[in-house]
């Protein structure tokens, strides 16, 4: 009451007590909310990785083949050796696939079963192609990754000295 004998308006305990258990529902479905887009969100960034890492590798493997003079395969290491005499490294180590320029290491989180590394002929017998394949693995399925580089016929009368 007040000095002239009126009513204070104010809000009844039951009123208060509402008013709490409503901003708690609110709250508790805002968090869950919050939690299932951040868990989707989180699978969403995973798989983007995985992707950003298969096309870096393509990228990269692409790049070498191109600007490569020679290429060597020996025990599961794959080296590029440029025009410039600058090099390039690949090896694989359990579910990394690890690129060693001159210049910096790069790492790609994909599983790679095998490398392959092989010449091939066109039908003709024409055109000779070096083949680099990966068998990668993504989680049951696995596909193989196919990179070619032109065999000129200067790199054929050469073959003698080096080996491809």
């Amino acid at each position: 009451m007040n000095k002239k004998g009126g009513h204070i308006r104010a809000f009844t305990i039951i009123e208060a007590v509402i008013g709490m258990v409503i901003t708690a529902i609110i709250m508790s479905i805002i968090f869950v909310v919050f939690t299932i887009t951040s868990e989707r969100l989180l699978d969403f960034k995973q798989a983007n990785i995985e992707i950003v890492d298969l096309n870096r590798v393509n990228y990269a493997l692409n790049k070498d083949m191109f600007e490569s003079k020679y290429i060597e395969y020996n025990d599961g290491v794959l080296k590029f050796l440029m025009h410039d005499d600058a090099s390039a490294t690949y090896a694989i180590d359990r579910d990394i696939l690890t690129r060693y320029s001159d210049e910096f290491i790069d790492t790609f989180h994909i599983h790679v079963a095998n490398m392959y590394f092989d010449t091939i002929s066109s039908l003709n017998k024409r055109q000779s192609y070096k083949r680099i394949n990966l068998k990668l693995i993504d989680g049951k399925k696995s596909f193989n990754t196919y990179f070619y580089k032109k065999i000129y016929p200067a790199e054929l009368i050469n073959s003698h000295h080096n080996e491809y």
